[in-house]
C-alpha cells in the first residue's frame, strides 16, 4: 500500500538561493527529523537514515537515496529512497518531488511524497502510524525548511 502526502509553503527568498538549499543533501537531511546523513556518494546520491518514534517504540531505516531529476529551468526535483529497518522489520520506499516557482517575490515550495512499507511494518495499523508520523515529519521539514532558507546565507 503507498502513501501519497502533499505540502505547499511559501519562503521569503528567491528561486535560485531556494534551488541551492533544496538540492543539497546535507541542508535537506538537516531539516528531516529523525535523519542523518551518512555518506554523500556523488553529487546525486547519497546513504541516510531515518529514525521514527512512536511513544516508546521506535524503527530506524537506513538506506540509499537518489536525485532522480534535477531540472534547473523548470526548478523541479525528484528524489528516491530505498531503505530496510535495521532489525529486519520491513523495507520502504519513498519518492519525493518539489517543484519551485516564483510567488510575488516569494519562492512557493510545491511537496509531493509518497511512501510505502512491506514486510511486518506494512500491516493496515502499522500503515496508520507511518501515514500519521510521515505527515508530521513533512509538516517539520517544511517549517525546518522555511526557517533555515530566510536566515540562509548560500
Amino acid at each position: 500500500m503507498a502513501v501519497c502526502l502533499e505540502k505547499s509553503f511559501s519562503v521569503d527568498r528567491d528561486t535560485d538561493v531556494v534551488w541551492r538549499f533544496l538540492t543539497d543533501p546535507k541542508n535537506v537531511a538537516s531539516c528531516l527529523p529523525g535523519a542523518r546523513l551518512l555518506e554523500v556518494v556523488d553529487d546525486r546520491t547519497f546513504r541516510g537514515e531515518v529514525a521514527l518514534k512512536f511513544g516508546l517504540f521506535g524503527l530506524t531505516f537506513r538506506g540509499l537515496a537518489r536525485f532522480t531529476e534535477l531540472d534547473v529551468e523548470k526548478r523541479s526535483a525528484s528524489l528516491e529512497a530505498a531503505a530496510s529497518e535495521i532489525r529486519g522489520w520491513g523495507d520502504g520506499e519513498m519518492r519525493m518531488r518539489s517543484r519551485l516557482s516564483s510567488d510575488s517575490g516569494q519562492t512557493r515550495i510545491n511537496l509531493e511524497q509518497s511512501f510505502r512499507i512491506t514486510g511486518r511494518l506494512s500491516g493496515v495499523v502499522a500503515t496508520s502510524l507511518l501515514t500519521g508520523a510521515a505527515e508530521f515529519v513533512l509538516s517539520r521539514f517544511a517549517s525546518c525548511v522555511r526557517t533555515r532558507i530566510e536566515n540562509w546565507d548560500g
